[in-house]
């Protein structure tokens, strides 16, 4: 089987968490599986799944201060009280830096503490350490989202 001609594999991550960032109640609608590849399949109920066992964050959005503008780092907040997950997009052809405050004004953080700053995608085990109201400068390669999960320090 033939993918279908206006389909296209590059980037598809970005894509997928990019609607998932935008709301978590959308309805996509495909006209048809057939063609698609099985790795994307796969790739589209990855992220899918992901969606479904992270949905209390994703069912709050705040976008980050300042953005989106061009020429920067895009991205949203997604915040449960003190723990939740940062989404950044760089669609820039160079590795830019997205800034946010571990505050309640920026990113909808709540408590005080010591805070880790974890990287789940697209590589998983970078991490960070702060402390409630630091900022976290954090490099997005060029063309990529970055996952990133927040929580208290000692937290899973």
């Amino acid at each position: 089987r033939r993918a279908p001609a206006n389909w296209s594999s590059g980037k598809l991550d970005y894509i997928l968490l990019s609607a998932l960032s935008s709301s978590p109640n959308q309805l996509y609608y495909l006209p048809t599986k057939t063609g698609i590849p099985d790795a994307d399949k796969a790739e589209i109920r990855k992220w899918l799944d992901w969606g479904r066992k992270n949905i209390k964050y994703l069912q709050v959005r705040r976008d980050l201060p300042d953005w989106p503008a061009a020429g920067n780092v895009d991205g949203s907040a997604h915040i449960a009280g003190n723990s939740g997950l940062v989404f950044l997009f760089n669609p820039n052809a160079s590795v830019m830096h997205g800034d946010f405050a571990l505050t309640a004004d920026s990113i909808g953080l709540k408590g005080e503490g010591t805070f880790s700053v974890t990287q789940e995608h697209p590589a998983a085990g970078r991490a960070q350490t702060a402390c409630a109201g630091e900022t976290i400068r954090w490099e997005v390669p060029a063309q990529t989202a970055v996952v990133l999960r927040i929580q208290r320090s000692g937290t899973k």
